[in-house]
């Protein structure tokens, strides 16, 4: 509770210093809640840790929030706009065609976090739940 008052009155500054100090988080250490990506407009952690020196201010904002693979509805679409890991996870889902920018369909996800299906680029692709909250989009709305 109180994270999440504290989330909503750091400022970007505070709030990209505690996720450095912190070693950039995948979970919460309470509940184990998957942490959202944060609002900069980077597809990785590594891309953003790199590029930190260029200040805040002139990176600017991402204009949707981002809702994690695993977290999305079957039949939702998305984007994939951020993933966070290190480079060993940015090249397990490279090689399985998952980067910035791909679309994806979630088909379905088993019960009691089991691993959820996914279409991407004409193929279906089953991935873990550990996995797939690494993997963030911004949600496609259909008309």
């Amino acid at each position: 509770k109180e994270a999440c008052q504290m989330e909503h009155s750091l400022s970007d500054e505070a709030e990209e210093s505690l996720c450095r100090l912190l070693k950039h988080p995948d979970t919460c250490s309470d509940d184990g809640k998957t942490i959202p990506a944060c609002d900069l407009p980077f597809s990785n952690c590594e891309e953003c840790i790199q590029l930190h020196s260029r200040g805040l201010e002139e990176v600017g904002k991402r204009k949707e929030n981002l809702v994690a693979l695993s977290e999305l509805k079957a039949g939702q679409l998305g984007k994939i706009s951020f993933i966070r890991g290190g480079h060993s996870v940015l090249q397990r889902l490279l090689d399985m065609g998952l980067t910035p920018s791909t679309k994806i369909t979630l088909l379905r996800a088993a019960p009691f976090e089991g691993p959820i299906e996914i279409s991407v680029r004409g193929s279906k692709l089953a991935l873990g739940r550990g996995i797939a909250s690494k993997v963030f989009v911004e949600i496609e709305h259909t008309s």
